[in-house]
């Protein structure tokens, strides 16, 4: 007799597919919120290390100080001018009042060497370290004329006053010693007692 086929204990797990649930797709909101959440994680346990993240050095704005203006120092040479003065002389030889020029003058020069401190391209300070005379100035020396003429005698003269002034007119001095014993000094050019050998220095003055 053929046997019945024994049947095939049923397995409802294996005869029936499992039901598996939709996927379901995150919004980029979701996705964008997920990663500022993990960077913030992130950075707080970097901190809580130690370290600080480092700053992001694209995006940083860099000041860079300009360093303050230092002061410099030159040294400088300027010219400067010595006037010169008027030396005057007295001379017998002009009328009395006049003025003649005998040798006009010069000025001189000074050089003057200063050190001077300067910022920022402008002088703040100035000193004089050093002065050179280069040239001495010359003075003008004038002559003074100091000559009186004798007045002149009245037309009518007494016989005693003729013969004082015939006196006076023909004096003659030995020496300035004499000149002076006879109260007559000094004598100037063209009066009487005038002579050469008394104005040893020519300048019209005897026993001055």
């Amino acid at each position: 007799m053929d046997q019945a086929p024994t049947p095939t204990p049923h397995n409802p797990s294996k005869s029936q597919p499992k039901e598996t649930a939709p996927k379901k797709k995150l919004s980029k909101a979701k996705i964008i919120t997920g990663s500022v959440l993990g960077v913030l994680v992130l950075g707080g346990i970097g901190n809580a290390l130690g370290g600080a993240t480092p700053p992001n050095t694209e995006t940083q704005n860099t000041v860079v100080k300009s360093a303050a203006p230092q002061p410099t120092t030159k040294v400088e040479e300027v010219k400067k001018t010595l006037p010169h003065s008027t030396t005057e002389k007295a001379d017998a030889t002009l009328p009395k009042g006049e003025r003649r020029t005998i040798s006009e003058g010069t000025h001189g020069e000074q050089t003057e060497t200063y050190e001077v401190t300067y910022l920022d391209g402008k002088e703040t300070g100035r000193k004089l370290v050093g002065a050179t005379t280069t040239r001495e100035p010359v003075n003008t020396v004038v002559h003074v004329g100091t000559y009186v003429a004798p007045t002149s005698q009245p037309a009518r003269q007494s016989t005693s006053t003729r013969n004082e002034t015939s006196s006076s007119n023909n004096a003659y001095y030995k020496n300035c010693t004499a000149a002076r014993n006879a109260g007559v000094t000094p004598i100037y050019r063209g009066q009487a007692g005038y002579a050469s050998h008394l104005d040893r220095d020519g300048d019209g003055i005897a026993c001055e």
